[in-house]
């Protein structure tokens, strides 16, 4: 979760493949830009970024998050190369494919003002973790305002938690209390639940999504009031591992503008 224009940094590895220590990558975002650090640099688009280091494994940069609230995805694309050519260099895409031709994005939310985040989902079957934000501000009066859950298991049940947690929460542990290994819940006491289906797409590559309304009333009286969220979905790649098979996103705190 990253705050409009801030900056974090990032380090693309290159593991396994041939049995030598020089290699390449190359990344890209859909929003936001690169900064270029050691062994690399930024292409003509600077959503853009590729080695300039042939002889390393690893490259550290830095992405700057975009002006506009919103889902971010990186993808990348390393290679395994035998430093005499492009003869029989072994390239790979991030994700749980072994044989993709196209890489699992990382996903990044781009929280507007008003919205933060606290800890972080828990992963699916393939390593992805949903993640939960807001596309828009929660202003007095912001009768399109709601909640976005992306990076989750297609075509299949999600949930928004509602509640409001004690001061210093720390979450509860939800594979201890009921079987979800790995998972953490983020809202001491939901009130309400919110329910929708997320989109048709891949489940190796996690790309369900979902939105849920909750539009603000246009009265002064709302200013300051705060409620904290959680979104989870049914999962059938985490059934062998967890009691129930549901992921869970981050957890937020919405503050009405």
């Amino acid at each position: 979760m990253l705050n409009a224009g801030q900056q974090t940094s990032v380090t693309t590895a290159v593991t396994g493949g041939l049995a030598t220590t020089t290699g390449g990558f190359i990344g890209e975002a859909t929003a936001g830009s690169f900064v270029a650090g050691t062994g690399n640099h930024v292409n003509i688009s600077t959503r853009s970024i590729t080695h300039d280091d042939r002889t390393r494994r690893s490259w550290t940069y830095t992405f700057v998050a975009p002006a506009t609230p919103g889902v971010v995805e990186l993808t990348s694309c390393g290679m395994a190369s035998n430093g005499s050519g492009s003869s029989g260099d072994k390239f790979s895409f991030n994700g749980f494919d072994p044989n993709a031709t196209v890489g699992t994005p990382v996903r990044v939310y781009v929280l507007p003002t008003g919205v933060t985040n606290f800890g972080a989902g828990c992963a699916d079957g393939y390593g992805n973790i949903p993640v939960l934000g807001a596309p828009s501000a929660p202003t007095v009066g912001n009768g399109s305002f709601g909640f976005q859950l992306a990076g989750a298991a297609p075509g299949s049940l999600a949930f928004l938690l509602y509640g409001f947690n004690p001061p210093g929460f720390p979450g509860l542990n939800l594979g201890a209390l009921f079987g979800i290994t790995g998972c953490t819940g983020y809202v001491a006491n939901p009130l309400s639940t919110a329910t929708a289906f997320t989109s048709a797409g891949n489940a190796m590559r996690a790309e369900g999504s979902c939105s849920f309304p909750f539009p603000l009333p246009n009265s002064p009286a709302y200013l300051g009031f705060a409620i904290d969220v959680q979104g989870a979905c049914m999962d059938n790649s985490v059934a062998a591992t967890r009691a129930v098979p549901v992921t869970f996103s981050n957890g937020l705190r919405m503050v009405v503008q």
